[in-house]
């Protein structure tokens, strides 16, 4: 059976809440999710159970106090289907800087872009490494048959798994501007615990048996535990910490888990609300300076903006809203 060849049930047959997402999706993206679901189902128990030896590792045994094993044990299955739960209701956020505002392109515009429908001005060499990342990774192939433009729009949107629910997002290094999309974006996505372009998975350079080893990190919506074995002790103690309820905000979000939109993310479509960093890592000030822009214009910019869209706009101090921008 080839890494990319059809299964005998579908994404959507497995997940029927995920039906209508799944049914927007071209017969490319649909196999993505077809292939990692099937992936998943197979390694189903493996997952689960090394998952949830990882918790009662790393996190329940450390703090059991004289706990039966017993005890241990249903402590770590309990979290693990809470954690599972964190995962699956959090949210999907890009991080942006304010300056994007002021390009017309973005501001008219409707579309996410990538950089197969957008100049960068990114060398030739990064550009080859992402098609031979992307066709390893998840299966794209250049068909010179269809035009460009609309083979671009097939191509995932890399995007943050916010599992914190922070209020700047899961990607603070790229901006100061939060766009969350809708839950149901979710349901169309595959996750991975790191940068899918991180040198560590070496998409671009695995061997066959490396590389199958290193899909196996991909997950769907179905089946996040994927994450909580692969992702770092730092995220995992955020995540059980979001989980129980005592996670604390502070200006510096955890490292994000990746998200791979499929079917694009239109904001008339998608955007559920923006959020803006009055501190940390990028703060609207600083970025006003960078766009050459006093402070009230670069506010009316994402005012106007998520206006046009239906969603509100606010203004965080950590976990405190400290202006809204539209309501």
């Amino acid at each position: 059976m080839g890494r990319f060849s059809s299964k005998k049930k579908t994404y959507a047959q497995r997940n029927p809440a995920a039906a209508g997402q799944y049914a927007m999706l071209t017969p490319a993206q649909k196999q993505i999710l077809d292939d990692f679901s099937y992936r998943e189902h197979k390694n189903l128990r493996a997952i689960d159970r090394s998952a949830m030896q990882r918790i009662a590792e790393e996190y329940v045994i450390p703090n059991a106090m004289g706990k039966s094993e017993k005890q241990i044990k249903l402590d770590a299955q309990r979290l693990y289907a809470a954690a599972v739960r964190t995962l699956q209701h959090s949210e999907i956020t890009t991080n942006v800087s304010a300056k994007i505002f002021t390009i017309d392109d973005f501001y008219n515009g409707d579309e996410v872009k990538t950089i197969w429908t957008v100049k960068t001005g990114k060398p030739h060499n990064y550009n080859l490494t992402r098609q031979t990342v992307e066709e390893r990774a998840f299966g794209f192939k250049i068909d010179w048959n269809v035009p460009i433009r609309q083979a671009a729009m097939t191509r995932p949107v890399y995007a943050g798994l916010n599992f914190t629910r922070h209020p700047y997002g899961a990607a603070v290094a790229y901006g100061s501007v939060v766009l969350v999309y809708k839950p149901q974006v979710l349901l169309r996505s595959t996750f991975i615990h790191t940068d899918t372009f991180d040198h560590s998975l070496n998409f671009a350079n695995a061997d066959e048996t490396e590389l199958e080893l290193q899909r196996n990190k991909i997950c769907t919506y179905a089946q996040m535990g994927t994450l909580i074995v692969n992702m770092s002790n730092n995220q995992l103690k955020a995540l059980m910490q979001a989980t129980e309820g005592n996670y604390v905000v502070t200006d510096h979000p955890p490292n994000y888990l990746e998200a791979h939109i499929l079917g694009g993310a239109r904001w008339s479509r998608d955007l559920a609300e923006i959020r803006v960093a009055l501190t940390g890592q990028s703060t609207l000030d600083r970025e006003a300076g960078v766009a050459k822009r006093s402070l009230a214009t670069m506010k009316y910019l994402i005012s106007e903006f998520a206006k046009k869209h239906g969603v509100p706009a606010m203004i965080y101090n950590r976990d405190q809203i400290v202006e809204v921008l539209n309501a």
